[in-house]
Parts: C-alpha cells; sequence; structure tokens
C-alpha cells in the first residue's frame, strides 16, 4: 500500500486560495500555507511545551508549541486545531474551549525547507495534572515551562528550540496584556 499523500491548500499573500498540493511541494517551492498551533496553559502560568520526535522531517528533536500541524486541504484552522490536540498530546477539547489568539505569519527559509505558514493560534487551558498520551511519531517528551521564563531557556539553549522567537514575544505579548 501506498502512503497518503498529506495535502495542503496553498495561498498567495494576500491569503487568496490559489489551490491544492502536496506538502512536499509546498515546503520546496516555498508556497504559503496555513498551521493550527495550540498552547496550552496551566493555573500555575506555565505553558506546555513538546519535544519533537527524532522522526520528524523539520526539526527534530526540538522544544515546540504545545501542539501544532499542518491545516489539511478543506479543513478549518479550529478544527485542525481540536484534531492536532488529540492526535499528539491525547487531549480532547470542544471547539469552546479553545481560545483564538492571533494570526502569526513568520516565513522561514531553512537548509532543508522553505515554510511560509500563516499560523492560527490557540490557547488551551488544562490543569497542571492533565495526562497526556504522547503520539510517538510526532512528540518524545512534554513539560511545562512558566511564562516568565521562555523567553530566558529559549536564548539560552536555542539550538534546542525551533526558533519561534518572534511567536514567543507575541504570545507572551498578549498574555500579558489579557
Amino acid at each position: 500500500m501506498q502512503p497518503s499523500v498529506e495535502l495542503l491548500d496553498v495561498f498567495d499573500e494576500q491569503e487568496n486560495h490559489i489551490g491544492v498540493f502536496p506538502r512536499s511541494q509546498v515546503h520546496a517551492e516555498g508556497l504559503w500555507h496555513k498551521t493550527a498551533q495550540v498552547w496550552l496553559i496551566n493555573e500555575f502560568g506555565e505553558l506546555l511545551l513538546q519535544l519533537r520526535s527524532p522522526e520528524k522531517d523539520c526539526f527534530p528533536n526540538r522544544w515546540d508549541i504545545s501542539s501544532a500541524g499542518h491545516i489539511p486541504a478543506g479543513m478549518k484552522p479550529l478544527d485542525s486545531a481540536i484534531r492536532e490536540l488529540k492526535e499528539e498530546l491525547g487531549v480532547s477539547k470542544k471547539a469552546n474551549e479553545l481560545k483564538f489568539l492571533f494570526k502569526h505569519v513568520q516565513p522561514y527559509i531553512g537548509e532543508s525547507h522553505i515554510d511560509r505558514e500563516i499560523a492560527f493560534v490557540y490557547l488551551v487551558e488544562v490543569p497542571k495534572s492533565q495526562e497526556f498520551i504522547l503520539q510517538e511519531t510526532e512528540v518524545s517528551a512534554v513539560r511545562w515551562i512558566h511564562t516568565s521564563k521562555l523567553l530566558e531557556d529559549f536564548y539560552r539553549q536555542k539550538a534546542d528550540y525551533v526558533d519561534h522567537e518572534n511567536h514567543f514575544k507575541k504570545l507572551l505579548q498578549y498574555l500579558a496584556e489579557h
């Protein structure tokens, strides 16, 4: 049986839909596409970080957003966010439990791919005692970090993180203001 090809909706810089392409082509050519990103926060003001699996083709073994993924062609951002949470962390949430924070647009040009993402960023409150069922092909481990320590830890151990510096700053600014 042939593995399925991950298809993504592709957009121009004004977010006009221009077609559906395989993920491999999207990254090879640097086409604009959408992602859903979910941050989990607990009652102590700590954010959940996930350690990306060593099997990942992009940024293996690096700390990243709690849960994130490409939005499959035809799927809405909120539905994709709910699906990613369940798949990666085993956390089931309803639409009204996810709070939309902002859209984050930041192109990334790396050695292996060009990533032009339009990220829909959500926040979910969970207790620190929340249990997680990790999807091993996606996530190796999780850990909590206080919002006040995120940037400090990122700068101290930059090679251990996916380079989301601007995203982290935007998230922390949003949390401070709200």
